[in-house]
């Protein structure tokens, strides 16, 4: 089975989207029959909701061990919203993969020609986008001479709790509730 891990700052960041888009990726990658482990390697230490502050691990030698040998040995290390910074010394044998989740900023950065965002960028082996139009003709967000491969965010549908329905025409206006017999913004 290949092994893929998933880098991202869940526990540095705990809100909500946060922690939806990287159990999606999760979830989803293991359903399709991936070995899938998450990993918060940014070096920052955790925020705990329940302190309001922000908390030292007390297992930190081991929890480095252990993020080195899942690093060492995945196949694919998706680097989920640029969170960690690829450390040169860190052997692996897997592909490391960019998901730009916030398209513009790193392009921007690029354009600028912040050789930092360059060297950080060109580090990883194979980006990708949820920004369909980075790069295009049609759009002001430039390339920044880097080949974005565009994706969707993936979503793991039986999540949800509310079941699919069927789409109707879409409301035009707050007249079209009011015939509904709803009133706007209730």
């Amino acid at each position: 089975m290949k092994r893929i891990v998933v880098l991202g700052l869940m526990g540095q960041y705990p809100l909500g989207g946060i922690a939806w888009q990287v159990l999606h990726h999760l979830l989803g990658l293991r359903r399709l029959g991936y070995e899938c482990y998450y990993v918060e390697n940014s070096g920052a230490p955790p925020y705990s909701p329940r302190c309001e502050s922000i908390v030292e691990s007390a297992s930190e030698n081991i929890r480095k061990a252990a993020v080195q040998e899942l690093i060492e040995h995945a196949d694919v290390i998706l680097n989920l919203c640029g969170t960690t910074l690829p450390d040169p010394d860190q052997r692996r044998k897997g592909c490391l993969v960019y998901i730009d989740t916030d398209p513009g900023f790193e392009q921007i950065h690029l354009a600028q020609g912040n050789r930092a965002t360059r060297a950080y960028l060109g580090s990883h082996d194979v980006h990708f986008t949820y920004g369909w139009n980075v790069g295009e003709t049609s759009s002001r967000i430039p390339s920044g001479g880097i080949s974005w491969r565009k994706t969707h965010p993936p979503v793991v549908a039986d999540l949800w709790d509310a079941p699919p329905r069927t789409c109707g025409r879409p409301l035009e206006n707050n007249r079209d509730l009011q015939e509904q017999g709803q009133r706007p913004g209730h």
